[in-house]
C-alpha cells in the first residue's frame, strides 16, 4: 500500500483536557500496550498535580474564573493580564505578585505536559487513509489535529501504530530532535514578526536569544553526530550524516558568532534554518506510515 504524507499531531490545536482523556481512553482500551503503559499513568498523576497547583494558584489572588474545557487558556489569560498592569505602570498587590510569579511556572508546566501528552497520543495512533485536515506545514511535516472525540480513535480515520511504527514515531519525539525542531519554528515566527513590524517595535534580544539556542543545539547535534545518526535505517542514516556533515560545515563558517551584533545573528539564524531543511525531511521520514484500511 502507497504511504501517507509525513504528519505529525499539533500539540497546539488541542487542550489540556481533551487531551487528558484521550490519554485515559488509551490507557483502558490498549493495558497490554508496554509503551502506553509506561506513560500515560505518569501522565495521568502529572495532571492531577497540576490541578491541584491550578486551585492553589487561584487561591492567592481569586479572579472571575471561567470554568470551561481550556483551563490552561484561562490561566494563561490572567497571567498576560497581570504582566499587562504590571508594563502599564500599575503596581500589583502583593498577593498578585506571588500569583504571577506562580502563574509562570504554572502555565509553562500546563504547556509542557500538553506537548508531552500529545507527542505519546502522536506515536500510539496514527491516520488510516489520509492526513485529513492540515493545519500547516512546517519542518517538512503536515500538522494536524488529534482525534476530535475519544470515540474517533476506532473509526474508520484513526488506527493503533504498530510496534514498527511507533518506535520510529517515538524517535521523531525525542531529544536532541524535539529542542532542535523547537527552536527553528521560534527562531521563524521571530523572522516573519520581524518582517511584519517597524524595526524598532520589535524585541531585538528576543532574535538573539532564538539565534543562540538554535546555534547551540545544532553544535550539540555535530558534536553528537554518531549517537544521533544511530536511530535511523541504513539509508536515513547516509542521508542524515550528509546533513550533519554539511551543517558543520556551516557552523565552522560561523565561529565568530557574538551576541548583540543583530544583522549578523540575523544572517547566522538563516544560514542555520537553511542547513536544517534537509535534516528536517530526513526526520520527517520517521513519521511516514501506510495507508489502511484494516482496522488495527
Amino acid at each position: 500500500m502507497p504511504n501517507l504524507a509525513p504528519y505529525t499531531i499539533d500539540p497546539d490545536s488541542t487542550t489540556l483536557l481533551d487531551i487528558t482523556r484521550t490519554l485515559t481512553h488509551l490507557s483502558t482500551v490498549k493495558p497490554k500496550d508496554t509503551f502506553i503503559q509506561s506513560q500515560v499513568p505518569k501522565l495521568l498523576t502529572t495532571h492531577e498535580k497540576l490541578s491541584r497547583q491550578s486551585q492553589v494558584v487561584h487561591s492567592l489572588a481569586p479572579w472571575s474564573f471561567s470554568v470551561t474545557e481550556d483551563p490552561e487558556r484561562e490561566f494563561r489569560w490572567r497571567q498576560v493580564d497581570l504582566q499587562t498592569r504590571l508594563s502599564n505602570g500599575e503596581e500589583l498587590t502583593e498577593s498578585e505578585s506571588k500569583q504571577l510569579k506562580e502563574l509562570d511556572k504554572l502555565v509553562t508546566q500546563m504547556s509542557e505536559f500538553r506537548q508531552t501528552a500529545t507527542a505519546v497520543v502522536d506515536v500510539t495512533l496514527v491516520r488510516r487513509t489520509d492526513v485529513g485536515g492540515t493545519i500547516s506545514h512546517v519542518n517538512s511535516i503536515n500538522l494536524i489535529p488529534p482525534p476530535a472525540k475519544v470515540d474517533d480513535m476506532q473509526s474508520s480515520d484513526w488506527r493503533f501504530a504498530s510496534f514498527h511504527e511507533q518506535t520510529r514515531r517515538l524517535r521523531y519525539h525525542t531529544e536532541p530532535w524535539m529542542t532542535f525542531l523547537k527552536e527553528q519554528q521560534t527562531l521563524r515566527d521571530i523572522l516573519n514578526d520581524q518582517q511584519e513590524v517597524q524595526e524598532l517595535l520589535w524585541d531585538e534580544s528576543l532574535l538573539s536569544e532564538a539565534v543562540i539556542n538554535l546555534h547551540a543545539t545544532a553544535e550539540f547535534i555535530v558534536e553528537k553526530s554518531n549517537d544521533c545518526v544511530d536511530d535511523f535505517s541504513d539509508e536515513d542514516c547516509d542521508d542524515m550524516s550528509n546533513a550533519i556533515r554539511s551543517l558543520s560545515e556551516t557552523l565552522d563558517s560561523m565561529r565568530r558568532l557574538k551576541q548583540g551584533n543583530v544583522r549578523k545573528l540575523e544572517r547566522v539564524g538563516k544560514m542555520i534554518l537553511d542547513e536544517a531543511e534537509t535534516i528536517n525531511e530526513v526526520l520527517s521520514r520517521l513519521m511516514v506510515v501506510k495507508k489502511s484500511s484494516v482496522r488495527g
